[in-house]
């Protein structure tokens, strides 16, 4: 098995831009499994389960454990040598331990942090991609090179339901109630853990030192 590496942080805190940063030019040579692309292909094709995924979502709860544990470990599973980011898992301490009780060591949790009011800032200005869930704002941070279409696969940009305000403060009370406490059970499983300040300038610049550290 190749390298398993979890990105972290509150919802909006930026850790998916910085790893589109970071793969530009080299997606081939990663898989990333993202809770929330394989979410929003169950909501796409408008299963039963999408339907389910979705009545969670719309009002900033998290989708129940039992239902994401064995997706994600079978993706992780079925990922052969490849070198892995988890992006969007483990969200609870209950999916943490289901990983670590697989047998699913990660080799390193990277946590970005940011306070509360950019984040909130950040779903104000967020806009994403219907078809591939690429993220794009509304602001000069990431623009669409044509406004409205995904520089990807030329889909629709949307404001998605889970960014309006209510929703985003609800799901910042749930990462603090149910999520931050995943970084105490990686630490007693001896995971090192890299904490960076994403609002700073040379914090992709970081991530990058600490990735190119792992991989090399």
């Amino acid at each position: 098995m190749g390298s398993k590496i979890v990105l972290f942080g509150k919802p909006g805190v930026g850790k998916g831009t910085r790893l589109s940063q970071f793969l530009e030019g080299r997606e081939n040579e990663f898989r990333v499994i993202s809770t929330g692309n394989l979410i929003r292909k169950e909501i796409s094709e408008k299963t039963e389960l999408g339907l389910k995924f979705k009545s969670y979502s719309d009002v900033g709860l998290l989708v129940p454990d039992e239902i994401i544990n064995q997706i994600v470990i079978n993706a992780i599973n079925s990922s052969g040598s490849d070198d892995i980011f988890l992006d969007g898992f483990p969200r609870t301490t209950a999916q943490a331990y289901a990983l670590l009780d697989a047998d699913i060591y990660p080799d390193m949790v990277i946590e970005f942090f940011v306070d509360d009011e950019v984040v909130l800032q950040r779903a104000r200005d967020r806009i994403v991609c219907k078809d591939c869930g690429e993220p794009y704002t509304t602001n000069d941070f990431k623009r669409p090179k044509k406004d409205g279409v995904c520089d990807k696969c030329d889909g629709k940009l949307i404001k998605r339901d889970d960014d309006k305000e209510e929703v985003v403060k609800e799901r910042l009370e749930v990462y603090r109630n149910e999520t931050y406490p995943v970084l105490d059970v990686f630490k007693e499983a001896g995971i090192k853990i890299y904490t960076i300040d994403n609002i700073q300038k040379d914090s992709l610049q970081k991530f990058k030192d600490i990735l190119e550290n792992q991989l090399k």
